[in-house]
């Protein structure tokens, strides 16, 4: 187990893009990190159910299953995607991805 979770998080590409992804193409524009930035402020919002702007496991559980990413939820890969999301974006780590956490701001763009 200990071999799975090194060599996927190594191939875990940051899960923000992968997320990005699964709703669109990203488009050359004059500036693709702002639009990349609009599109991950909605792709929180879409798994924000309750609307706290902070995503819960559970919520991002649901999201991944509801657009199906082509792995089980009880497979290890699942379980690396999700918790490769939270060690990426869980800065201050407690268990919950806040707005701030997982959208760039204007100054890091």
């Amino acid at each position: 187990m200990k071999m799975l979770k090194q060599t996927t998080s190594i191939s875990l590409v940051p899960i923000c893009v992968i997320l990005v992804h699964l709703f669109c193409f990203i488009t050359c524009d004059e500036n693709p990190l702002k639009e990349e930035a609009i599109k991950l402020s909605n792709i929180h919002k879409d798994i924000d159910t309750d609307r706290n702007k902070k995503l819960t496991r559970q919520e991002v559980i649901i999201y991944l299953v509801a657009n199906k990413i082509g792995y089980k939820p009880d497979s290890d890969y699942f379980k690396d995607i999700v918790d490769g999301l939270f060690d990426e974006h869980d800065k201050n780590k407690d268990g919950l991805i806040a707005y701030d956490e997982f959208v760039p701001r204007h100054d890091e763009l």
